[in-house]
């Protein structure tokens, strides 16, 4: 089963995700591990940040990480709403 969430964090598995600054995935990893999305950005953090695989919790990773702003063709989870 595909749903909205699942679509979204594939852009970060699949590796299609384009660096603004040209450096590769920009440092910033994102990862599910027992249903949390982990994200780790160890140039600014080396700790994981983890929160709830939920969209409420994409959403919380998006306001704290500001996807878009490191990557060129990053897409909301709101972008994949039905």
């Amino acid at each position: 089963m595909t749903n909205q969430l699942e679509i979204w964090y594939q852009q970060f598995s699949n590796n299609e995700l384009v660096s603004i600054n040209g450096n590769g995935n920009d440092d910033i990893f994102v990862s599910v591990d027992d249903d949390a999305l982990v994200v780790t950005m160890p140039i600014m953090d080396p700790s994981d940040d983890t929160f709830p695989f939920t969209i409420q919790g994409a959403k919380q990773a998006e306001r704290t990480y500001d996807f878009n702003k490191h990557f060129k063709n990053y897409k909301s989870v709101d972008y994949f709403a039905d």
